[in-house]
């Protein structure tokens, strides 16, 4: 593996698990109830007496305040929720803390947060004491600075410093509450201490001193309920408050760049930045706003690798990695890549002035130069835009529409489109397959027994008669055999009498179930190297393999979400086997089965979707398809694309389902084919292809 293929390896592992996702983020307190075990606190006026002591005092308020924010949308976490020390001592001889009751709280503390210590608070709830003076009482609270108070011999944890304006803003908020609720002495919200626990906490973090236990009045408040309550309540409003904002992020740094109790203000902040942001309401923990991004970076086979605000920064990114293409979002040019072809070349009067990998992007710049500009395709020579005065377009790329005013119509179109003029005389095996057109399950397998039998077409039956454009398509073909895939309540028994009343002699394929069913057609396509295993409860990824499975001596396998018929397993010894669709179609289950049946190799191919899932199938198997055309036909339905299957066989295209939009993934495959090949025909097989989805796929092989 060359160092840039393991270099994005390593890039993808890193966005799938560590990249942040504020929609899984969750709003965290951490209290810290002050001292306990022998580490006890101030027992100030009367606790050697009564037994009463700070960390008593620290505890209750502690817990009221979780039993307050229980229904709050806040996670509440206590450092210790009962009466204990964490460690034997505070500091060792050496004045070391490692190992002590304030590392070990702390490591504690943290570990709450950790991961979403943005949106976390910390706590340290303590009562106060005066070595000398016993008229002393009020209120204090503590917040780290970290900058005019800070003492190398006090070091803090290095995450602490990016939350000192969080310190500062949760400080004042709950300072004025408290003493609100308590009606207490106000002495100061203060930021010159470096106490162990708010200088290394891994969140925003104070330090509340809620009175003094020296003071005979107020030790005497402590104790009481009443005190301790409206304690409680003040701490439990404060943090609700403190989440009460919009908070500006920059989009590239995560930086913090402004924080308002306004959405509005916040929202006009962020709409004037030059640079890319995004608006975070941190109490409903969401995203109200983000910058739209302009630019993505798409991988040849990954996919989307990531979305950019500016050029540079995407250029930049997508230079760095093999196999990538640079898009701009808002028209869907591919304005750089490094392994696709720049194919198009732009004239201005004569004067050449650039290469494009994207015609609609070189025909957008040359319709800005009107009327002195041309488009040439730079391998075949020939124009492909112009408003040059009578000069004319001399690329011609034909689209070929097999189109019928339905489904049984359109795999007639289908039919004769593979055979013009009928089976030749000379084709030794004049055989048609015939399926339903209302279920897909019994033909989803068809396309490698239509190879076997010479290319033979599949067509489409409802009812119980053939139709009369079904029965004149078989007499124009001269057809010899007729086999029907399914049983007869697929196929009805009076559409294989009136076969035979036709002098074809008559097969039918059918079993029990649409499983059973697919391992007789299995059986009847005899050895191949290999099986595509698809979903047989749905059509897509069957459908996109089949045309592949038909050109090639391989075939489809169908499976049940859970289980592989067993039947099959015995199919897999010594095969190549490739599980077609992701963990939501054909679980892990259905992995282990096929790894246990013994083949030669084993893969799964998945994106997220039909269309990406494509994609994979298709760069799999990039190197055996090699023709001049490409099929497209609908994702949204199975029969025109079921029909298309043995079409494969005779044009060896590429079979292309589409959605109402364009799949990225799908995007990059079609542009570096037609890239190779230098494409003559474009087939649409079908009526439910949106026209702009042609036009569309017309331009990026054109």
């Amino acid at each position: 593996m060359n160092s840039k293929s393991w270099m994005l390896g390593i890039l993808l592992f890193v966005m799938l698990f560590l990249a942040p996702n504020t929609g899984f983020a969750e709003k965290v307190l951490v209290i810290d109830p002050g001292h306990g075990g022998k580490f006890s606190g101030t027992c100030g006026l009367t606790g050697n007496t009564t037994g009463f002591c700070e960390k008593n005092a620290n505890l209750i308020v502690s817990q009221k305040v979780r039993d307050l924010l229980k229904t709050s949308g806040i996670k509440v976490y206590l450092t210790r929720d009962k009466d204990m020390e964490f460690a034997s001592y505070l500091k060792k001889a050496d004045g070391s803390t490692d190992g002590g009751d304030f590392d070990i709280r702390m490591r504690t503390a943290n570990s709450f947060a950790s991961g979403n210590n943005d949106n976390s608070v910390f706590i340290s709830l303590h009562h106060n004491a005066h070595p000398s003076n016993p008229y002393v009482k009020g209120y204090e609270t503590y917040f780290y600075n970290g900058v005019d108070h800070a003492k190398e011999e006090y070091p803090h944890d290095p995450m602490q410093i990016k939350y000192l304006a969080d310190n500062r803003r949760l400080a004042n908020e709950i300072h004025p509450t408290v003493l609100a609720k308590l009606g207490s002495i106000d002495r100061g919200i203060m930021d010159d201490q470096s106490f162990y626990v708010i200088r290394n906490a891994q969140m925003p973090a104070v330090l509340v001193e809620m009175g003094f236990m020296t003071n005979r009045e107020e030790e005497a408040r402590i104790k009481t309920a009443d005190f301790q309550n409206k304690a409680a309540q003040a701490l439990a409003a404060s943090v609700v408050n403190y989440f009460k904002v919009f908070e500006v992020y920059d989009m590239n740094s995560n930086k913090k760049l402004y924080t308002s109790k306004s959405k509005d203000q916040a929202l006009t902040y962020a709409k004037k930045q030059p640079k890319p942001v995004r608006v975070f309401d941190k109490n409903a923990q969401k995203d109200i706003y983000k910058t739209t991004a302009l630019y993505e970076v798409h991988h040849r086979t990954v996919g989307k690798l990531g979305d950019f605000y500016t050029s540079p920064d995407a250029m930049e990114y997508a230079q760095s990695y093999r196999n990538t293409r640079l898009v701009y979002k808002s028209t869907g040019f591919t304005l750089w890549s490094n392994f696709l072809p720049a194919k198009y070349e732009l004239y201005v009067s004569g004067t050449k002035k650039g290469s494009y990998v994207d015609f609609e992007h070189a025909r957008y710049i040359a319709e800005k130069n009107a009327p002195n500009a041309r488009v040439i395709n730079k391998v075949s020579g020939e124009i492909v835009f112009t408003n040059i005065a009578n000069d004319k377009v001399t690329r011609k790329l034909p689209v070929t529409k097999l189109v019928g005013d339905d489904r049984y119509k359109t795999a007639i179109s289908v039919s004769r489109k593979m055979y013009p003029a009928g089976f030749a005389d000379s084709k030794p095996d004049k055989t048609i397959l015939i399926a339903t057109g209302t279920e897909y399950a019994d033909a989803l397998s068809a396309g490698p027994l239509s190879r076997k039998h010479g290319a033979a077409p599949i067509l489409l039956v409802k009812g119980t008669s053939l139709g009369t454009d079904t029965v004149n398509e078989i007499s124009r073909l001269k057809a010899k055999k007729a086999i029907i895939l399914g049983g007869e309540v697929a196929v009805s028994k009076g559409i294989e009498t009136q076969l035979q009343s036709m002098k074809l002699s008559t097969q039918r394929i059918s079993g029990t179930n649409r499983f059973e069913t697919n391992q007789k057609i299995l059986t009847e396509v005899g050895n191949v190297d290999g099986y595509f295993i698809a979903s047989g409860r749905n059509y897509p990824d069957a459908l996109g393999a089949a045309p592949i499975a038909a050109q090639k001596n391989w075939a489809i396998m169908l499976s049940d979400t859970k289980s592989l018929p067993s039947a099959s397993s015995a199919k897999l010894k010594g095969k190549q086997a490739l599980i077609v669709g992701g963990t939501s179609v054909l679980t892990s289950a259905v992995d282990t089965q096929v790894k246990n049946a013994g083949p030669s190799s084993y893969t799964r191919l998945a994106g997220k979707n039909r269309y990406e899932t494509l994609a994979k199938v298709l760069w799999k198997f990039d190197s055996s398809l090699n023709s001049d055309s490409i099929m497209v036909s609908t994702g949204a339905n199975f029969p025109d694309a079921l029909a298309a299957a043995p079409l494969s066989i005779v044009t060896k295209a590429p079979l292309i389902l589409t959605g109402p939009t364009i799949n990225r993934p799908l995007e990059t495959y079609i542009m570096e084919y037609g890239g190779k090949h230098h494409m003559k025909e474009l087939t649409l097989v079908g009526g439910a292809v949106p026209a702009e989805m042609t036009s569309e796929i017309f331009n990026r092989i054109r």
